[in-house]
């Protein structure tokens, strides 16, 4: 009896307590839910304050850059500009000085820096209305970082161990130093010009062919030359006072003729001034002495003499195509002819221009040349000349 009544005592009390717990586990998990729901609704208040105050910063950053791209260029950065591309046809003159550059390219690298400079000069005004400051700055420090251009061009200069032209030119008639060879006969002038690097040292084989348009009365069968020339260029001074030195030998052969009885030779020198006169008008000079090859040759004893060139050239934009000027007054020391006069000769003014097509250089040009000395030519010449050539 006593058992059964300690078995039924024990069994109330562990019922109480499992009742007494499952409340207690009841209580624990709703407290739980709650503290979640809580948290959620807090974390949730904030994601919507943070959402707010993503869109006033947002709103304010639009604000300020509209205010921002409201700015115009202020009037000293324009002149920064301007000062920079003036830099940059400074520089640019400096490496055609300190790397050998083929001439015909020299004078295209020349003309495409003048185009250039003069097309960002005509773009300050608009970028003053559109771009706003910092990016005027950019495109100042990016585009016309001359210092880069010339390191650039310095690492590249090594390479330039060759340069070779193949060029083709046809001329409607043969003017050699006022004289005109064929008398009013077209020509064709291939040649192939050798640029040895930047030692300033180049050779230049030409030719000359007598063509069949014309009325001549003069002979064309011994017509055929071969020129062979030795050049050395050079750059001496600096800013105004730059001065291009071209010195060369000349041998000209013409080979139809038995024995080299009418070849002869040349040595001269010519001098460019790009920068003299402002860098608008380039004056320059050349001279040169001709003598037979030959004692007995069919030219004559007399036949040797100096030339004198005095020229004046400029490049004209003309929408986007550069024109080139030139014009040369010449006076003649028994250059060519042992009958020659010594006077003033003849001028020429000519005007030329270059374009690309493909890999090819067209030039063409029209020259008129205006004669003085019976000697050498007894008339007035128009001339239109075309070169095609090809750069290795």
């Amino acid at each position: 009896m006593l058992r059964k009544c300690t078995l039924i005592m024990f069994l109330l009390l562990f019922s109480g307590i499992e009742v007494v717990t499952a409340a207690t586990d009841s209580d624990s998990k709703r407290k739980t839910f709650t503290q979640r729901i809580d948290e959620l609704e807090a974390k949730q208040e904030n994601i919507l304050k943070g959402a707010s105050k993503q869109d006033e910063r947002l709103a304010a950053l639009e604000k300020k850059l509209k205010a921002f791209e409201s700015k115009s260029i202020p009037a000293e950065n324009a002149e920064e500009l301007n000062s920079k591309v003036s830099e940059l046809e400074d520089k640019v003159l400096q490496l055609e000085q300190s790397v050998s550059i083929k001439p015909q390219l020299k004078r295209k690298l020349s003309s495409n820096v003048t185009n250039k400079a003069t097309k960002l000069r005509a773009s300050v005004k608009p970028l003053q209305a559109k771009l706003p400051e910092r990016r005027v700055k950019s495109i100042a420090a990016n585009l016309l970082d001359v210092n880069t251009i010339q390191s650039s061009a310095s690492a590249l200069a090594p390479a330039l161990v060759l340069g070779i032209d193949v060029d083709y030119t046809f001329v409607s008639s043969y003017l050699w130093h006022g004289y005109d060879l064929f008398d009013d006969v077209a020509a064709h002038q291939p040649s192939v010009n050798i640029v040895f690097g930047d030692s300033g040292f180049s050779f230049n084989y030409w030719t000359s062919y007598a063509g069949a348009s014309g009325t001549t009365t003069t002979s064309t069968v011994d017509g055929t030359e071969f020129d062979y020339t030795a050049a050395y260029e050079c750059s001496l001074f600096g800013g105004p006072a730059t001065t291009e030195i071209a010195a060369n030998y000349i041998y000209y052969d013409f080979p139809s003729m038995p024995t080299k009885a009418g070849d002869a030779q040349e040595l001269g020198v010519g001098f460019i001034w790009p920068n003299l006169l402002g860098g608008v008008l380039v004056p320059s000079y050349y001279t040169g002495k001709i003598w037979e090859s030959r004692s007995n040759s069919t030219l004559g004893s007399h036949y040797g003499g100096w030339i004198h060139v005095f020229g004046l050239g400029c490049d004209v934009d003309a929408g986007g195509t550069t024109l080139s000027l030139s014009s040369d007054l010449t006076y003649n020391a028994g250059y060519g002819g042992a009958t020659t006069e010594y006077d003033w000769s003849h001028a020429t003014f000519g005007i030329s221009t270059s374009f690309e097509i493909g890999d090819l250089a067209i030039s063409p040009g029209l020259f008129y040349q205006v004669s003085m000395e019976d000697t050498v030519n007894t008339e007035d010449e128009l001339m239109f000349s075309i070169s095609t050539t090809y750069s290795f």
